[in-house]
């Protein structure tokens, strides 16, 4: 259970005929005392959410004065939920948060085949899953306000390349793309290819894949089994893989696949997704991939690093041309932040 203090109440007047208000300071630190940076608070009602700065401060100013509900959540914590009231006088506050604790061995490790009930994890049934789920939503939800209380715009160098039978390489190129964290194309149950832009820039069939937001969203849930995927190694990390399988009512494709965490802090590092039913979809399509990694750039603050993707055709389509498949391999080159997040100054160091 997290703990709460009350440190200081500082009077105030209120001039005659304006609505009471006053300004809520506030700090969250561990059980320890170290500071927290940037977790997410939330003031309820109507004041939104915000990260804390690099010292685990923040502050809403112009609050009414009364009682609210303060949320504070941070990967690796349990959430911390209580009543607090406002008061004329001005209030500062200090959250204290204890570390996450999921028993991993708890969780049964299974791969559903087929996915006939779909819907997030049960709680009565697995707390452990249902607790790594969370985790994964809180992911989600922190890109979420990222996006949109601090966009930014980040730089990605692609190398494409085509290869034959003999994985002999037919041709290569190298360009910069742009992303923003504005404009993105939400996740519709078995909607995810669609008309659009191509690599090539022509109009063409193009994978739409899923965003952090996509994976919280409750349209992905109802569409979609979780289980545990066990421990994985990647590149001498340890992760936690959470794994998803479409819906087998979902008749047109759709995407399944899964999402590694750091057991230590419970960030997203790894996304794969894969296409079901990729010939529905595109004629000719064997399959289709993208993992995407994701790497911090400030405490707690993930964007993605690296994306690699893979298209294969079927054996019809590889007799008939003379492409066995294709890889695009996109890294990131810089961020740019159009709002800066607090205490920063912008851009990546």
């Amino acid at each position: 259970m997290a703990l709460i203090l009350l440190l200081s109440l500082i009077v105030a007047r209120v001039a005659p005929g304006q609505e009471p208000s006053a300004t809520l300071r506030g700090s969250v630190v561990t059980t320890a005392g170290e500071p927290i940076p940037y977790a997410l608070v939330r003031l309820v009602p109507n004041y939104g959410r915000r990260f804390t700065d690099q010292r685990g401060v923040f502050v809403f100013a112009g609050v009414a004065t009364g009682a609210h509900r303060l949320q504070v959540r941070q990967l690796g914590f349990e959430p911390f939920d209580s009543a607090v009231t406002i008061l004329a006088t001005g209030t500062t506050i200090r959250v204290a948060l204890r570390p996450l604790a999921i028993e991993l061995s708890a969780i049964t490790v299974s791969a559903p085949a087929r996915c006939t009930n779909p819907g997030p994890p049960d709680s009565t049934k697995s707390r452990a899953l249902a607790a790594l789920f969370a985790q994964m939503l809180e992911n989600a939800a922190r890109y979420v306000v990222l996006a949109e209380s601090y966009p930014y715009t980040y730089r990605m160098e692609r190398t494409s390349v085509a290869y034959d039978k003999a994985m002999l390489v037919l041709w290569s190129e190298r360009d910069t793309l742009e992303y923003g964290t504005d404009g993105t194309v939400r996740y519709r149950p078995g909607d995810v290819v669609r008309w659009g832009p191509g690599p090539s820039g022509r109009r063409e069939r193009v994978l739409n894949l899923p965003t952090l937001p996509d994976f919280a969203d409750s349209a992905f849930h109802t569409n979609h089994c979780y289980a545990f995927g066990g421990m994985v190694e990647h590149e001498g990390q340890t992760l936690v893989r959470f794994e998803f399988r479409a819906a087998e009512s979902l008749r047109t494709s759709d995407i399944e696949g899964e999402v590694d965490l750091d057991p230590r802090t419970y960030q997203i590092r790894r996304a794969t997704v894969r296409l079901t039913h990729p010939g529905r979809a595109v004629p000719g399509l064997a399959s289709a991939s993208s993992t995407v990694w994701f790497g911090e750039i400030r405490p707690f603050i993930v964007v993605p690093i690296r994306v690699e993707s893979v298209v294969v055709p079927t054996l019809e389509r590889q007799t008939a041309g003379r492409s066995a498949h294709r890889g695009d391999d996109q890294r990131l080159i810089d961020v740019r932040f159009i709002r800066a997040l607090p205490d920063s100054t912008g851009a990546t160091p």
